[in-house]
């Protein structure tokens, strides 16, 4: 989590993600000085950083790919590990280098070849069509090229001499393409007649396969599938394909596909694919347990419609046989040829007035059954809302039990009555409805953990003394070694503690300690102002023992 300042709030609080209905000429990239980009990548999204009372907007691509941007935090802190700080001085830096296509400041990207003075933004290198794209690596160090020096195909032995691309099947002439009809259209106009299939710009060749593909279809394909999802269109081949994409400049997210998203599952209806039909639609079930119940390996296991697997029986209910139960329902059960014959009428009718009788049966059987359900739905929600009243009304009695006061009396709330309240005061909403949910740029890529970091070295240990000023008030003789590391706290660490005999040891092993590990007599007092108390044990009296001792020493020698 993020560290809290002072005051309370979040140190570096995370970037909000800016919707692009809400994308102005106020809300402007600080690097690009763009919003709303047209490249395919969008830029990495335009995201909001507050920084106390101020807020700017930045690329999540724009910083990742700046030579001297550095991410020191973690994911939650600030833009994805940009901390505000760090980015003004990227800012400051880049604005005196221009771009070589729009030539605007801001341009803190550059060709990763030494020798090359080409500086550019993430967008304008992006949509630079002449006479190739700006590559972007997204792996190790996030590094970028020009057209010049950029990774290239060269290997052409196993290009396939098919003109279409699996992605946009497209086999239209080149010469047909109008640049004013939609990116679509474009890419399905853009062929590989004129000039043949192979590596080139826009195009790319896949390393296992050796077809051709549009550099755009590629990497919208690798939006919507992720890393987990994404391989070759035309042979289905994963490992080589992903290196060979990301090599030339692919950006291949990490994440699972589109379509099995959560907000996607409604339209492919994936949840309903992890369910299986188990109830038994018997005119007449004899399972105790119920319809829905299913016992695999008894009478009751419910078994599916071996053609639509959208109806089922038990075992039991539909008399089938235990070792090999086969069950066809109504709908799927072919006619019979008695019912087709002009030759008994009466067997076809009395057929039909059978399959009529079936089908009010089952019909009255569905209503009974939805209407027991709706049954237990609503006494559920009657509970649930007679609970929800209960704690309503206790919120009330505690709300009614303090008297308002009179700076609160004038205050009118929106949606609310005139003279409800206690003291005809207007009570705010009980809930606020939030429609929009913030987005933070978390689980993107990152930059190496050593990249742009100085490894600050460890600080010298430091040895310090604690000198009393009332040397005569202490209560013991004792002496006190401190080792300071520096640290985030600043905090002082005890390494070892001498008193009695052992603190006057010390004087004859470290001479320049002596003043330190004074070992002199000292005598109690209520005045004493000393750093740190050392309290012995009150059973044995340490300084009757050593004045005993010494007394001995003394006698000893006269």
């Amino acid at each position: 989590m993020s560290k809290r300042s002072k005051k309370g709030g979040l140190k570096n609080p995370p970037a909000v993600e800016v919707p692009k209905d809400q994308i102005t000429q106020n809300t402007l990239c600080q690097f690009c000085h763009m919003g709303e980009t047209k490249d395919i990548l969008q830029s990495g999204r335009l995201y909001k950083l507050t920084s106390g009372k101020i807020s700017e907007y930045y690329h999540y691509f724009c910083l990742l790919f700046s030579s001297h941007g550095v991410q020191r935090g973690k994911d939650e802190e600030g833009l994805n590990g940009f901390l505000a700080e760090d980015i003004r001085k990227e800012v400051k830096r880049g604005s005196a280098l221009k771009c070589d296509f729009c030539t605007k400041g801001g341009a803190t990207i550059p060709c990763h070849r030494k020798s090359c003075k080409k500086n550019y933004h993430f967008a304008c290198g992006s949509l630079c069509s002449s006479p190739g794209e700006h590559y972007f690596i997204f792996r190790n160090n996030m590094d970028s090229f020009c057209y010049s020096h950029a990774p290239k195909q060269t290997k052409m032995s196993h290009v396939v001499r098919d003109s279409t691309c699996m992605v946009c099947l497209s086999s239209i002439d080149n010469g047909n393409q109008n640049t004013q009809d939609s990116p679509l259209k474009v890419c399905l106009d853009n062929s590989f007649t004129s000039p043949p299939p192979g590596p080139g710009p826009g195009r790319l060749v896949s390393p296992c396969c050796g077809r051709t593909f549009h550099r755009d279809c590629v990497q919208k394909t690798a939006l919507q599938a992720g890393k987990a999802a994404l391989k070759c269109p035309a042979c289905n081949a994963k490992e080589s394909f992903n290196e060979e994409m990301e090599r030339c400049g692919i950006y291949i997210p990490h994440a699972d596909a589109q379509w099995e998203m959560p907000e996607n599952s409604n339209f492919y209806r994936f949840d309903d694919m992890l369910h299986m039909y188990r109830k038994c639609d018997a005119p007449t079930c004899t399972c105790p347990r119920g319809r829905e119940n299913s016992r695999p390996g008894s009478q009751y296991e419910v078994i599916k419609c071996d053609t639509c697997g959208q109806s089922g029986v038990h075992i039991a209910c539909g008399k089938l046989e235990f070792r090999n139960p086969v069950y066809i329902c109504e709908t799927c059960q072919p006619g019979d040829s008695t019912e087709t014959s002009d030759s008994d009428d009466s067997c076809d009718d009395d057929l039909v007035r059978e399959a009529l009788l079936r089908h009010e049966e089952k019909r009255l059987r569905l209503i009974a059954e939805k209407n027991r359900l709706m049954a237990e739905e609503r006494k559920r929600l009657e509970t649930t809302k007679r609970d929800q009243d209960m704690m309503i009304n206790q919120i009330k009695s505690i709300f009614s039990s303090s008297e308002p006061t009179s700076s609160n009396k004038d205050i009118q709330y929106c949606g609310s009555r005139i003279g409800v309240g206690v003291g005809g005061v207007v009570r705010p909403p009980q809930a606020v409805i939030r429609p929009y949910r913030p987005r933070y740029a978390t689980h993107m890529p990152r930059r190496p953990i050593n990249t742009g970091v100085t490894n600050v070295p460890d600080a010298p240990t430091e040895i310090v003394t604690l000198d009393d000023s009332d040397a005569e008030n202490s209560n013991d003789t004792s002496g006190i070694v401190l080792n300071q590391e520096e640290d985030g706290d600043g905090l002082l660490k005890i390494d070892q503690v001498f008193s009695g005999e052992e603190a006057s040891k010390i004087d004859n092993l470290d001479p320049v300690h002596a003043d330190v590990f004074d070992s002199k007599d000292h005598s109690d007092d209520e005045g004493d102002d000393s750093d740190i108390e050392i309290i012995d044990m009150p059973v044995t009296n340490k300084k009757a023992k050593v004045l005993q001792d010494i007394l001995k020493e003394l006698q000893g020698d006269s």
